[in-house]
């Protein structure tokens, strides 16, 4: 179901992005290098495979198998803190995979509803809601490309502003139990706050180290995109694809709404979409061959991404743990609850079923505090059987998965699940083990 949902939403993306273009520029041609370049595109992280292979003797195929150069967490310059749409919301992060083609089909719908179909400005309405549950960063960022719109466009003078600002907002009540809840909450734990400068972006060391950064981490489709800014007053909604560039590369430059810091690299993302159509603009009347060495200078990053998600063992689910997924989606409920730790993948998420936490950042993002639910887990793994019947009844738990890891306990102890009769061990195969309670 992942890789099905994925694949539609990536083809989703791919033909919003290519309608938008074409209403835009009025040029299919533009509109499918800029698809190109959203799809498969992405900065210079193979910089960094290059330097690797200068350093001295280096296996290829290891330093693939272990470093994500597209968006890597490796100490020292080059840095790449911002991801392609590729790399992250294509293959591990499902809200990006849902929310870009969302924000994507709502300035659609504006850009050819607006002041002549009410209907579809009221659709546009309620996808933009909708963002609000599967996507906490592309929510607001959709209300200010659409007010970015309204602005440069002139759209605010015509008769129909008012209705089409009230259909447009009134749906906005929809994303209120999402997102007041998620707003308060970020707000007791300080996670609001502005900034001069993304941290991720080494404002510390300098403007020339900044500029540095942002070249490399995003490549020559921005570049591109700026040129054909500076080009002239032939660009095709130049103003409104400039604010809305210029717009999104400021907004974590100057704010932080996020518990962790580096997740605000998802709104050079949702730039991402007019880079794209400006630099698509600016190159789709040079020579074919050109054309196909831009794109293909800018797919190297992304491209190297894919082969770590598919190859490296630190992201990459096994045979084993999924094996693991389908002996869970046979023969446990729908709705069951597992105790798991909180690595990112689990064979629980492959089943579909329900875990009482998952990746700490994850949840912090979205105005939760993860520790009470880490706490627990804690207690199930480490505290003994009896301690962790009462910490699953809080959950109505009633499975715990063991990844065959070994568990950080203060006292060096891992609880037993296979002593005091309050456990059955259902499934044990591969260093992959599941008990359930005796009870349930």
């Amino acid at each position: 179901m992942f890789i099905l949902s994925s694949a539609l939403m990536a083809g989703v993306l791919a033909l919003v992005v290519w309608s938008l273009a074409v209403a835009i520029s009025r040029d299919r041609r533009v509109a499918t290098i800029a698809t190109i370049l959203v799809v498969a595109g992405g900065g210079m992280g193979w910089l960094r495979l290059a330097a690797d292979l200068l350093a001295g003797p280096s296996d290829l195929g290891s330093l693939l198998t272990n470093n994500p150069y597209d968006n890597s967490w490796a100490d020292g310059w080059p840095f790449f803190r911002i991801a392609s749409i590729f790399g992250t919301g294509f293959l591990p992060h499902r809200a990006t995979t849902f929310g870009l083609p969302g924000l994507v089909s709502v300035v659609l719908l504006l850009v050819t509803c607006l002041g002549r179909r009410p209907g579809g400005v009221l659709l546009a309405g309620v996808l933009a809601a909708l963002l609000a549950p599967f996507h906490f960063y592309a929510f607001p960022a959709t209300y200010l490309i659409v007010g970015l719109y309204v602005v440069t466009t002139g759209a605010w003078r015509a008769r129909t502003s008012w209705r089409d600002a009230v259909l447009f907002l009134m749906p906005a009540i929809l994303a209120l139990p999402y997102i007041l809840p998620a707003v308060v909450r970020q707000g007791d734990i300080g996670s609001f706050k502005f900034v001069a400068g993304w941290s991720e972006a080494r404002i510390a060391a300098g403007p020339a180290a900044a500029l540095f950064f942002y070249v490399t981490n995003l490549g020559l489709p921005v570049m591109l995109a700026l040129a054909a800014l500076l080009a002239g007053r032939r660009v095709p909604s130049r103003g409104f694809l400039g604010a809305w560039l210029i717009a999104l590369f400021l907004v974590p430059n100057l704010v932080v709404v996020s518990a962790v810091e580096f997740d605000m690299n998802k709104y050079f993302q949702m730039m991402w979409i007019a880079a794209a159509i400006l630099a698509a603009w600016l190159i789709h009347r040079w020579p074919r061959p050109a054309i196909a060495l831009v794109l293909a200078f800018s797919a190297v990053s992304p491209a190297l991404i894919a082969i770590w998600h598919v190859r490296s063992p630190a992201v990459a689910m096994d045979l084993a743990h999924e094996r693991a997924a389908r002996w869970i989606e046979v023969n446990t409920p729908e709705r069951a609850v597992f105790v798991t730790d909180d690595f990112i993948n689990s064979p629980v998420d492959l089943a579909g079923r329900l875990r009482i936490t998952s990746f700490g950042p994850y949840v912090a993002n979205l105005g939760y505090d993860p520790e009470p639910r880490a706490a627990d887990v804690q207690a199930v793994y480490c505290d003994g059987p009896e301690q962790a019947a009462v910490r699953m009844a809080r959950y109505g738990a009633t499975f715990v998965l063991s990844n065959g890891g070994v568990l950080e306990c203060d006292d060096g102890r891992a609880t037993d699940f296979t002593t005091g009769g309050l456990f059955t061990t259902v499934y044990d195969e591969e260093g992959v083990s599941i008990w359930r309670l005796a009870r349930s």
